[in-house]
């Protein structure tokens, strides 16, 4: 699978992949579909797995470019929840997206890049 071949890339052990692998899984949606091609997989089954690549190696750091990209709105609303799910956890998730009311409904803090200049504001 996709997922172990990542962790053996990232240095995990092969009981640190039975472990966390599992769990990635059922935390994106993913149960029960480890054995599915993922030329088979949706949109967003493709943008779970992606979810479940970056959190793998527990990253203290997620960079997360348009995440909810082509997906219909039950997606949408998903990885929404998903993304709030990982910074609840305390990691640190930067997100980058021009919906803007996708941003307002996950960010704690925003910055909006105008033509190379950035303004922070508080959400």
């Amino acid at each position: 699978m996709l997922l172990d071949i990542y962790g053996r890339m990232y240095g995990m052990t092969p009981q640190q992949l039975k472990e966390r692998i599992p769990k990635l899984l059922e935390m994106v949606g993913l149960k029960g579909r480890e054995k599915d091609l993922i030329g088979k997989y949706s949109k967003g089954m493709q943008q779970r797995l992606g979810l479940a690549q970056a959190l793998l190696n527990e990253p203290e750091l997620v960079i997360l470019d348009e995440p909810s990209l082509g997906l219909d709105p039950v997606g949408m609303v998903e990885v929404r929840e998903l993304v709030k799910e990982i910074a609840k956890e305390g990691m640190t998730v930067f997100l980058s997206s021009h919906l803007l009311f996708e941003v307002e409904q996950i960010c704690s803090h925003v910055t909006i890049i105008h033509k190379g200049v950035s303004d922070i504001k508080d959400n």
